[in-house]
């Protein structure tokens, strides 16, 4: 679509220079159909007189505005056209007949010199040019009609110099009865100069813009009023002032609504001061508009408040259409002002929707929170503002009450446009720099280029090393697949074969670019030749080395189940590691170490553990480790490891009071302008912000968050974490932020990454009970190794809640060595375990409950706590196990050795197994299986039994012991 118009600056000229241009200027003659000049001095006649007042009075300055040029005027004899020229703000008003045989007069527009209110009504309303018709009837009226219309923005003249410039404007038709063959768009050009300069001093370095675009889920009331209703922005002061009122500062106004399908509106924003009644057309509108298709994208919205966008269909569901847009130019006071409003936060701006019929009454009121744009680079921000019914006083002489509440209770909200030139974070243009970006943004106000939106380069280092992993990916997925696919020649999957091939090439090209040819620059192609033969051999031999790592595999990818398994070993490391069986944890880990595969790295788990146990400077030492020697969480958490190593490292060595913090937040960041579309990023920060109350990095972080469309989850597949297995409970939250947020929580558990889980905590437990809020923050604790003055609580709730409770307390107890008092605690679970509704949720308690009493000598209440774990498949084998060490001491044999016999079946050589199962075999006087089970227990001389089954040992009476072995024992030949 053509723009309205196009401004030519022509120059700024001196006093002398504009009135030697004024006399010799050659002017384009005015036509229709035919050409004719007029005289330089009729023009100076009709216009020096009034610069001389100008003068004189050096209040007033004109702008004059002479027509050079129209073309494609309708024709028709009974027809007279006029031009006329409406500036409502000023009340300037004239109209000229469009006459062949008549000189056109300037049109003479009176200006208040340096006057700051006047240049912003011109800025605010552009000059309007209107096409008129008169019919004339010789026995009737004559008949008046506006059938064409545009405009021409003056705010360039507002200058501290004299100026002068060519404009041509267009004509729009007004409305759709004017559009057809015989009537288009007419074109004109206008000399426009003034002869003294309107400013003072170089006072404009900003500009805003304020664009109320609808409102939606409006109440039938509402909507049916659409044609009466109007909308106002003014500030409004937060204290009351003596007389107990809230004082408000008109902003703007718009006046024009209409109801419409919300796909059917007409995208372009129209100037608010020249759009009324509801009657728009070509000539009103902005170079501004927005997109349907991402009408509820990017939007601030009330906090705390859904509006169910995606309820909303713009195929069917009506809005009140406004689209209107008013904008202002500011000095550095204004600019000052608006800054320190925004800063100190003293008063609010609201929006309030009114009948123009009655404007004292208000309908709705809505709260816009600008303090996002204090964030640095922010300088535009579509709000969606909630608006709420404002409940008046009602006449007793009224006669229709307006509902101004949503039938079906949905949420009124209405979307307004802010955008300022310049943020006002930044330093203010200067008039030169003010001048440079008009013309070309006089119009739209385009948002800042923020860092958040600015695609992350990485450094050469960093992309040679993604290079080399590509590379090294392609090549394990071609190994895998051949040996899976037991590919022999090309031929047995060409297909495959050869689309790999292309992607091979692709790579090496890039390790040449980024590397090789780095390392050994070429000039010519005989060089590049002999680079060719370096790079075949570096990359052939690193081929041969990954292809090494599956000599002997009998599975060369891992499947599910593998993955399982080491998932299920390293949990029950964790557990075994929790309870105190260090010596059994520590064979699991080396059972473990054997199944470190190319595909997955065992020590990426260890890795996790040690986040997890706040073990860093074993976590640090890995991540020191090249890229190929490392599981890869991904880019994005990878980075989060970095940073929150770096953050715990800067807390135990801080000196200066919140150096880690600023660190933190810095690092955060920068971090975030490299993953944008990563969500817990943004709500980390917005609780950091939060934490100490900085308003615009709040908004601006929400503005973030909430507009992501990204779900948070976590895909990657990791082992039992230690935070289930010290308090697995599924909290529960109504509003969506804090579903939002919990997500992003149970994602930093996960990776350990506990401090920003409690910093992220602090925003919802408000949500939580009493006891959730308690179990949470002692578990944190617990987890994070602090020092706690946190006093163990008794719940009055439901026994299920005493139940969990008393799991919690207990970890406390344990956690302060007050191990007498987390015996009651378990014992108060083992009483009421009948009520239990899953076993993994209190195996923590159990396990310790149990060795505690096993090592007190409490067997049989050992058993007792034991046997509840012997389902749980993360401490089955623990279970077991202490199980026959107490049904041992207690002489039930043959129960014990059932238990340990259990423990074989694990596929794991537990030397202390086979022990015990000799000791009860030799009790049992099984002479034979107890010689066997001997064996196995001895199977690597390497392997150390524990004191107490030597000591055992030295017990048995050998004057008892069946010691003929020719022949194996009864029972063991019958198995």
């Amino acid at each position: 679509m053509t723009t309205p118009f196009k401004i030519k600056m022509v120059s700024i000229l001196s006093d002398k220079d504009l009135y030697r241009n004024v006399r010799t200027l050659k002017r384009k003659p005015f036509r229709r159909t035919k050409t004719k000049n007029y005289s330089d001095t009729d023009l100076m006649r009709k216009t020096i007189s009034q610069a001389s007042l100008s003068f004189e009075a050096y209040q007033r300055v004109y702008m004059y505005l002479q027509l050079q040029e129209i073309t494609n005027l309708p024709q028709d004899e009974n027809k007279k056209y006029y031009l006329s020229i409406r500036h409502n703000k000023t009340n300037f008003n004239d109209t000229r007949e469009i006459d062949d045989t008549k000189l056109f007069n300037s049109f003479a527009i009176p200006i208040e010199q340096y006057n700051m209110d006047i240049a912003n009504s011109f800025s605010d309303e552009p000059l309007a040019i209107i096409l008129k018709e008169i019919l004339v009837q010789a026995n009737a009226d004559a008949i008046e009609k506006t059938i064409a219309q545009g405009q021409i923005d003056l705010i360039h003249f507002f200058t501290n110099k004299r100026s002068i410039c060519n404009a041509e404007v267009l004509l729009y038709p007004s409305s759709t009865e004017y559009i057809n063959l015989e009537m288009g768009t007419c074109k004109t050009l206008w000399h426009v100069y003034s002869l003294l300069p309107i400013m003072k001093d170089e006072d404009f370095n900003n500009m805003i813009f304020i664009t109320t675009e609808s409102i939606y889920n409006a109440s039938s009331d509402i909507m049916n009023l659409s044609d009466d209703l109007a909308v106002s922005i003014s500030f409004r002061s937060k204290i009351p002032n003596a007389y107990n009122e809230l004082e408000t500062y008109p902003i703007c106004t718009f006046d024009s609504m209409k109801r419409s399908i919300i796909c059917e509106q007409d995208v372009k924003y129209n100037w608010a001061s020249i759009t009324k009644n509801g009657k728009r057309n070509l000539g009103q509108m902005t170079d501004c508009c927005m997109s349907i298709h991402k009408l509820f994208d990017d939007l601030l919205c009330t906090e705390n408040v859904d509006f169910g966008l995606e309820s909303i269909s713009v195929s069917k569901d009506e809005a009140l259409i406004c689209n209107l847009l008013r904008r202002y130019v500011l000095n550095e006071k204004l600019t000052k002002i608006l800054e320190d409003v925004i800063a100190f936060n003293e008063q609010e701006l609201i929006i309030e929707v009114y009948q123009r019929s009655d404007p004292h009454i208000i309908l709705l009121r809505g709260i816009i929170d600008l303090s996002i744009f204090l964030y640095p680079y922010v300088n535009s921000c579509r709000f969606a503002v909630q608006l709420v019914p404002v409940e008046n006083p009602i006449s007793s002489v009224a006669e229709n009450v307006i509902n101004a509440y949503h039938e079906t209770g949905k949420v009124t909200f209405a979307i307004v446009n802010i955008c300022i030139l310049q943020p006002i974070t930044e330093s203010q243009l200067s008039r030169k720099s003010f001048k440079e970006r008009i013309p070309e943004e006089l119009k739209t106000c385009i948002p800042e280029k923020l860092p958040t939106d600015t695609v992350f380069v990485k450094d050469k280092a960093d992309i040679c090393e993604e290079n080399y992993k590509d590379f090294d990916k392609q090549i394990t997925t071609l190994v895998e697949y051949i040996i899976r696919k037991e590919i022999q020649t090309i031929d047995d999957s060409k297909g495959f074969l050869c689309c790999q091939r292309k992607n091979l090439i692709q790579n090496i090209m890039k390790l040449i670019s980024c590397d090789f040819n780095v390392r050994v620059p070429t000039k010519n192609t005989i060089e590049f030749a002999n680079l060719m033969t370096f790079v075949y051999k570096e990359l052939e031999q690193r081929c041969y080395e990954i292809t090494q790592r599956y000599k002997g595999s009998e599975s060369v990818l891992l499947d599910e189940a593998q993955v399982d398994k080491l998932n299920s070993f390293m949990s029950i490391i964790k557990v075994l590691t929790e309870v105190g069986e260090d010596d059994l944890a520590n064979i699991y880990k080396e059972k473990l170490k054997k199944l470190e595969t190319v595909e997955y790295h065992v020590q990426g788990y260890t890795f996790l553990f040690n986040m997890e146990k706040q073990n860093f400077e074993a976590a640090r030492e890995y991540m020191k480790k090249p890229w190929d020697k490392k599981f890869e969480f991904g880019d994005y958490y990878d980075g989060l490891f970095e940073i929150y190593l770096n953050y715990v490292e800067k807390l135990k060595a801080e000196t200066v009071y919140n150096e880690a913090f600023q660190c933190l937040l810095q690092a955060l960041e920068d971090y975030s302008k490299r993953f944008p579309k990563e969500p817990s990023i943004w709500i980390l920060l917005y609780c950091l912000y939060n934490k100490y109350e900085y308003l615009p990095g709040m908004s601006f972080t929400r503005l973030k968050f909430e507009n992501i469309t990204k779900d948070l989850v976590f895909e990657l597949k990791i082992p039992l974490t230690l935070w289930n297995i010290y308090c697995k409970q599924n909290l529960e939250f109504t509003s969506q932020r804090s579903i939002q947020f919990y997500k992003a929580i149970q994602e930093f558990l996960k990776l350990g990454l506990f401090l920003f889980a409690q910093i992220i905590f602090a925003e919802v437990l408000d949500e939580c009970t009493e006891t959730e809020k308690y179990c949470v923050e002692t578990t944190l604790k617990i987890l994070l190794k602090e020092p706690t003055d946190i006093y163990p609580k008794r719940s009055s709730q439901g026994l299920h809640t005493k139940i969990f409770q008393s799991h919690i307390n207990g970890q406390l107890h344990y956690y302060n060595g007050e191990i007498s008092a987390a015996k009651e605690c378990y014992a108060f679970i083992l009483e009421n375990v009948q009520h239990v509704e899953d076993m993994r949720d209190f195996q923590l308690s159990f396990m310790r409950y149990g060795k505690h009493l096993f090592e007190n000598g409490k067997y049989a209440e050992a058993i007792n706590a034991y046997e509840q774990c012997t389902c749980v498949r993360t401490c089955k084998f623990a279970a077991n196990f202490g199980l026959g060490r107490a049904l041992y001491h207690l002489g039930r044999y043959q129960e014990a050795e059932n238990q340990f016999s259990q423990c074989t079946n694990y596929g794991l050589h537990v030397p202390d197994v086979w022990g015990y199962l000799a000791l009860v075999n030799l009790k049992m006087n099984k002479t034979f299986r107890a010689l066997e089970s001997w064996k196995y227990a001895k199977l690597y001389p390497d392997n150390i039994l524990c004191d107490e089954i030597y000591a055992e040992l030295r017990k048995i009476d050998i004057k008892n012991m069946t010691l003929d072995i020719t022949e194996a024992d009864e029972d063991f030949s019958n198995d």
